[in-house]
C-alpha cells in the first residue's frame, strides 16, 4: 500500500512538473546570413539587442549562415550583423511575442564594416514554422479589461488567432459545476428512531 501511494505520488509529479515545462513564456530569433548572390556568410556576428531593456545577445553564424538565439524575453529587438569583407547591417522593430520564433534572412552587402546599412519599420514578420503564438498583458491591461467572468481562462480570447467555440455557460467558473453533471447520491434507507 505505501509502495503504491508513493508510485502514484511521484506520478502525479512528473505529470504536473511535465505541464510546467510547456509553459513558456520566452521566444526566439532565427535567421539566415547571406551574401549578395545568396550565398552564406559563415562566422558573422550576429548582436542581438533588446531596445527596452538594452539587453544584448551574441552569437555567430555557422558554416551554413544560420544563427539561433533562443529563450528571449518578449519585446522589441535590434539584430546587428557583421563580418569581414560586408557593410554592417542593422535591422531594427523586430518583435519578439510569447513562444514565438522571428525568422530572418539577411543579405550583407559588400563593404567595410564600417559603413552601415540600417533597416527600420519593417512589416511584422509572420511565423511561418509553427502555430503557436501568445500575447503577454501585464497587471495594468488586465485590471483595465472590462472582464467579470471570473475566469482566466477566458483572457485566451485575447491572443491573436484565437476564439471561443465553447459553450457560454462554460465560461463561468462553477463550484457545483461537478454537481451538475453528476447523479445525487442515494438517499439512506435508514431512519432515526
Amino acid at each position: 500500500m505505501q509502495s503504491r501511494r508513493v508510485s502514484s505520488g511521484v506520478f502525479t509529479l512528473m505529470l504536473l512538473a511535465s505541464q510546467a515545462w510547456a509553459q513558456e513564456a520566452r521566444g526566439s530569433v532565427a535567421g539566415r546570413v547571406i551574401d549578395p548572390q545568396g550565398s552564406a556568410v559563415p562566422k558573422a556576428q550576429v548582436t542581438v539587442h533588446n531596445t527596452e531593456t538594452n539587453f544584448e545577445t551574441r552569437t555567430q553564424t555557422g558554416e551554413s549562415g544560420y544563427f539561433d538565439v533562443s529563450l528571449l524575453n518578449t519585446g522589441t529587438y535590434s539584430i546587428t550583423v557583421e563580418a569581414s569583407g560586408f557593410k554592417r547591417v542593422v535591422r531594427s522593430g523586430i518583435t519578439v511575442s510569447v513562444a514565438g520564433r522571428a525568422d530572418l534572412e539577411i543579405e550583407l552587402p559588400l563593404g567595410q564594416i564600417s559603413e552601415k546599412v540600417e533597416v527600420t519599420a519593417e512589416a511584422p514578420i509572420l511565423d511561418t514554422v509553427s502555430a503557436s503564438g501568445g500575447r503577454l498583458l501585464d497587471r495594468r491591461q488586465i485590471m483595465e479589461l472590462p472582464f467579470n467572468d471570473l475566469n482566466p481562462f477566458t483572457l485566451v480570447a485575447l491572443a491573436p488567432g484565437m476564439q471561443w467555440t465553447g459553450v457560454p455557460e462554460n465560461r463561468r467558473p462553477s463550484i457545483s459545476a461537478a454537481r451538475r453533471n453528476s447523479t445525487p447520491p442515494a438517499a439512506s434507507a435508514r431512519t432515526n428512531t
